[in-house]
């Protein structure tokens, strides 16, 4: 059976994170379960966060739901995982509040937005990258809670910090998506040298294109993958 568990409310998630030191949780149920059934219980946590941990029904609470003893395993070590987290993120922002993320993010000093770039969620990772207090930038692309995703949305920021661009730029793993490689050649941000060391991983028909264009690159860019080009035609 599939049970849900809706942590998108403080007491609720503080509730949880308590009674996960005794390996299980208090699961609000429409149906009843058969007392030691195997379910599996999905649990919404802010950020948009959802994760499914295998475990047991060991109790009945009658009305209020059933408690459930989580199975150890990948899903058990992930929700540990994530409600640490939450935890130390509750220490920077108010999640269930009526004040949003932005304007608590704006009256933060600067260590607690250092701190909160380094743990936060995605919604504080949208805003912190685009502050400008350049330090956060790089913190916020070290998060290792960072999508693919937004690694693409944020290598094409302008305003990105010059330090995270080139940091970025020597990241196999992300540069090996064609939108963050394009990205990073286009914008202004980048330092020239780590643009021309990406040109070196484009076909030599993108080179060209590069070389030719007015506007799409810098010119410093453009002038690079154009003597590219040259050097190798004398080859």
């Amino acid at each position: 059976m599939r049970l849900e568990l809706d942590a998108f409310a403080r007491q609720p998630l503080k509730e949880l994170v308590d009674s996960l030191s005794a390996g299980g949780a208090l699961v609000p149920v429409r149906e009843m379960p058969a007392l030691l059934s195997d379910v599996d219980v999905v649990i919404h946590l802010p950020g948009d966060q959802q994760l499914t941990v295998p475990g047991r029904v060991v109790n009945q609470a009658g009305a209020v739901g059933v408690y459930v003893q989580f199975t150890p395993g990948r899903g058990l070590t992930m929700l540990e995982a994530a409600l640490e987290k939450a935890t130390r993120e509750w220490g920077l922002l108010d999640l269930f509040g009526d004040a949003d993320v932005a304007s608590q993010i704006r009256e933060m000093s600067t260590r607690e937005k250092i701190e909160l770039a380094r743990i936060g969620g995605r919604e504080a990772r949208e805003v912190l990258v685009r502050d400008m207090e350049k330090r956060l930038h790089l913190e916020v692309l070290k998060n290792p809670g960072i999508t693919d995703e937004e690694i693409g949305e944020y290598s094409a920021i302008a305003t990105l910090s010059p330090g995270a661009l080139k940091w970025l730029a020597r990241q196999a793993r992300h540069i090996r998506r064609r939108n963050v490689l394009m990205n990073l050649l286009t914008n202004p941000g980048t330092p020239t040298d780590s643009a021309v060391s990406l040109l070196k991983r484009l076909p030599r028909a993108e080179i060209a294109r590069i070389g030719k264009s007015s506007g799409r690159v810098r010119d410093a860019v453009a002038r690079a993958a154009r003597r590219i080009l040259d050097e190798g035609g004398r080859r």
